[in-house]
């Protein structure tokens, strides 16, 4: 009998449009064109993110943090953006069947 592991929890900062498709249909979708999205190994990462993030693309609206548990296998590779937010990228098929939970606080990381 082969061990269970626990499920891994990632974190991503989303603006309105992406935690409103969120809050209607339940699921993490990538728009036409996008193949991944980019998930902090870490809830302050992901805050750290939208707080370096806020502005920076022309848009001035808060950044909501959104949770999603992953199998294990999908960490083999981790990244690191921003210079020091360990990141995890997932494509379009590993996005199927997730949950993701809107966190309704935020913790707040040190730039």
């Amino acid at each position: 009998m082969s061990a269970q592991l626990a499920p891994v929890r990632l974190f991503r900062a989303v603006m309105s449009a992406e935690r409103n498709q969120i809050e209607e249909t339940g699921t993490l979708e990538n728009v036409p064109g996008i193949e991944i999205k980019y998930f902090a190994t870490t809830e302050v990462g992901a805050s750290r993110y939208a707080q370096k993030a806020y502005g920076r693309f022309g848009e001035l609206e808060p950044y909501d943090i959104i949770e999603v548990e992953v199998d294990l296998s999908l960490l083999e590779e981790r990244i690191t953006v921003d210079r020091d937010i360990e990141t995890v990228v997932l494509d379009s098929k590993q996005l199927i069947g997730l949950a993701p939970k809107i966190l309704r606080y935020c913790l707040i990381g040190g730039l």
